[in-house]
């Protein structure tokens, strides 16, 4: 959701045109079939134009803090004992597909097989998968990794991100993906240092994880400057009720309204900056009911009055 809300503006439309409730990502006893979230992959690609968008979320999950990988990485030694925590971890919680490690004489094969067929091609969750193991084992071997002796199958190649690896993979079935590399990379030592790290942003500054106060912001900045977000249309489109989302919040020590008033400041800064709107209509814009009641909110935020952001202007 976090991925899909930054470059994609109407997720909750995607969503609720599945009949997918936003809340339902958060709720641990929520269940939504395979074959709806396969399909919310798919449409998620075409809506933001990116037939690489889920094999991209691969490769950063690789090296994220993401709890399974985490788990499986504590006690391994070697590629393969990892690799093997891996598969059982995904199989305990995949309701639709099968994890595997296979060893078929010099070859290694870590696959995925869905207990059915899909009724269109699940080119986006077979790419996530690919990349994501594809990144594990390159990271693994480091310099050892070499494109001509791994084979990656997926139900569509084009998925995958150019030149991925440097490999040439190849069309499979609607089944699951595949990845075989040499199987003696399974004893090479499997080292945690510098692997399960905090992302790294484009200027080489380490995020820290992704937390819910941020995920909320995310969600509601585009709609921040559409004069009706009160607390409880931010909520809803959150996907959860305000009481259930002001109960999360209070965990991490924030209020919705600290949050809503956080982002209608930065939007008004930069709304005045821009200097195409007048002070009356930033106020309409941020759902103020006159200029008054906004000046006061903005003056409390910065200490200034709007007018002297446009006269500096």
């Amino acid at each position: 959701m976090s991925t899909l809300d930054a470059v994609y503006a109407d997720t909750d439309e995607l969503l609720t045109r599945l009949g997918i409730s936003r809340s339902s990502f958060d709720d641990p006893d929520a269940y939504i079939h395979a074959i709806v979230m396969y399909q919310l992959f798919e449409e998620a690609a075409e809506a933001t134009n990116d037939i690489h968008l889920l094999g991209k979320l691969g490769v950063k999950m690789a090296v994220s803090n993401w709890p399974p990988l985490v788990d499986a990485a504590k006690e391994a030694k070697t590629l393969g004992s990892f690799l093997t925590a891996v598969v059982i971890a995904a199989t305990e919680h995949s309701s639709s597909t099968e994890h595997h490690l296979d060893i078929h004489g010099k070859s290694a094969l870590m696959s995925g097989k869905r207990y059915f067929e899909t009724p269109f091609v699940p080119a986006q969750i077979d790419a996530f998968f690919a990349c994501l193991f594809s990144e594990i084992v390159a990271r693994s071997v480091g310099s050892k990794w070499s494109a001509a002796n791994t084979m990656i199958t997926v139900s569509d190649p084009n998925a995958l991100p150019d030149d991925f690896k440097g490999s040439k993979p190849i069309k499979g079935d609607r089944f699951g993906h595949r990845v075989a590399f040499p199987a003696e990379w399974l004893n090479l030592e499997f080292s945690k240092e510098g692997y399960f790290q905090v992302p790294v942003d484009d200027g080489g500054e380490r995020k820290p994880p992704r937390s819910l106060t941020e995920s909320v912001s995310e969600a509601l900045r585009p709609h921040v400057d559409a004069g009706f977000l009160s607390n409880n249309k931010a909520a809803e489109i959150f996907g959860l009720s305000e009481q259930q989302l002001a109960r999360k919040l209070r965990k991490e020590g924030t209020t919705l309204g600290k949050l809503l008033a956080e982002l209608k400041r930065n939007r008004a800064e930069e709304l005045l900056k821009e200097g195409d709107h007048s002070v009356t209509q930033v106020a309409e814009m941020l759902g103020y009911s006159d200029a008054t009641s906004f000046a006061h909110a903005f003056k409390g935020w910065t200490g200034i009055p709007p007018s002297k952001i446009k006269k500096d202007i």
